[in-house]
């Protein structure tokens, strides 16, 4: 385990401070998803606007369901302090549940377009909006699959 590092005593004395910022100083840079199509790219991409994403904002804004599995990713492969808040919502059948809310540190943010960030981010938007633009095509051949589907289990 990295020893977080302690800032400089202050004036008069007394102990050094530990700070997040000096923490993530040592620790080596996130590294940036290769494929600024997928879906995980977009849900970095959300996280580095500053933005909080939930499991089902992530179906909404990303077109994912696995967003835990993203996060997840990001965090152990790529590097990335994600944290996470737990936060109670009301369901729209009477139920209360908890659900993780997911963002990233100011200063995770801040280290990122420091190391390039925007230049990723534009790639990233670029690559989801010619995705989405072909999504009348994928509809398309799924219902082609699924017609193929049927067809085959008749056929059994």
């Amino acid at each position: 385990m990295i020893a977080p590092q302690k800032s400089e005593a202050p004036p008069g004395g007394g102990a050094a401070k530990v700070t997040y910022q000096s923490q993530l100083s040592i620790l080596p840079h996130p590294a940036f998803p290769s494929r600024p199509a997928a879906a995980c790219s977009e849900v970095l991409a959300h996280l580095l606007r500053g933005e909080a994403v939930t499991g089902m904002g992530a179906v909404f804004q990303c077109a994912t369901t696995r967003l835990a599995a993203h996060v997840c990713y990001l965090r152990k492969e790529l590097g990335w302090p994600i944290e996470s808040t737990a936060r109670a919502i009301v369901c729209s059948d009477g139920r209360s549940a908890t659900i993780a809310v997911y963002h990233l540190p100011g200063c995770a943010i801040v280290n990122a377009f420091d190391a390039g960030a925007q230049e990723w981010l534009n790639r990233v938007d670029a690559a989801r909006a010619a995705q989405r633009a072909k999504a009348h095509e994928a509809a398309q051949r799924a219902a082609r699959m699924n017609v193929n589907r049927q067809c085959a289990m008749a056929a059994a």
